[in-house]
């Protein structure tokens, strides 16, 4: 998009437009991260105009990305949950091919092309994962609607999000503080220890545990029908 003719003119007139990038007014979240919209266009005399995509579940969220003083055109676009999921897995094809393991190597520091989240977690949704995570410990990362394809995901977690998760491989060794709501993770493997984390409505059919423990977690509305543990 950014060589788009009509962006290209407008960056000509003096316009300033960024796209997925920290908010150019300083908007943060209620935990203090740096909010990113979509689009931020800079007109000539300082203000900015605001182009978001989101779901109609998070519609009211639209105003936490300015002031109408500073933003006098704040534009939502409401998208239905599968199209706003089907455009976080297009966005990877851009960056292949990506080294995902080499990214979280650094725990410390969020290496995702895409910055954090409104949450602060970095922001690997979407993506599929080939890699085999053996061995290494991963903390406050987003990997809602990921795919965990040909890899193996045998590593520490902490802090991390799994909603709407796809797996049918392995996973284990230590989650904690972990959220796998409406995650499909049929006919997975688990093993080792899940502390404090929540399975609601997420699909366990077919689930297979070794030397497995839960503490504390949640299971409300889980579909854990065949499940062996």
């Amino acid at each position: 998009m950014i060589d788009n003719p009509y962006i290209l003119e407008a960056q000509d007139a003096g316009f300033r437009i960024a796209f997925n990038r920290g908010s150019r007014l300083g908007a943060t979240s209620s935990k203090g991260n740096l909010l990113r919209p979509d689009i931020q266009i800079g007109v000539p005399d300082g203000r900015y105009d605001i182009l978001d995509w989101i779901t109609e579940g998070s519609a009211g969220k639209k105003f936490k990305y300015g002031d109408p003083a500073d933003a006098p055109w704040l534009i939502n676009v409401t998208l239905p949950w599968e199209s706003m999921m089907a455009s976080i897995h297009d966005r990877w094809s851009e960056h292949q091919p990506l080294d995902i393991r080499a990214l979280l190597l650094r725990s410390d520091e969020c290496r995702s092309p895409f910055g954090v989240t409104d949450e602060g977690l970095c922001d690997f949704r979407g993506i599929r994962i080939d890699a085999s995570f053996h061995k290494m410990t991963i903390r406050r990362v987003d990997f809602s609607s990921a795919v965990l394809g040909d890899g193996q995901f045998v590593g520490a977690c902490d802090d991390c999000k799994f909603v709407e998760f796809v797996c049918d491989g392995n996973l284990g060794r230590e989650f904690v503080n972990s959220v796998f709501h409406k995650a499909r993770l049929n006919n997975s493997v688990f093993y080792g220890k899940f502390i404090n984390c929540d399975f609601s409505d997420a699909n366990l059919t077919g689930v297979r545990g070794r030397h497995i423990r839960f503490e504390r977690c949640t299971f409300e509305n889980t579909n854990l029908r065949k499940a062996s543990f």
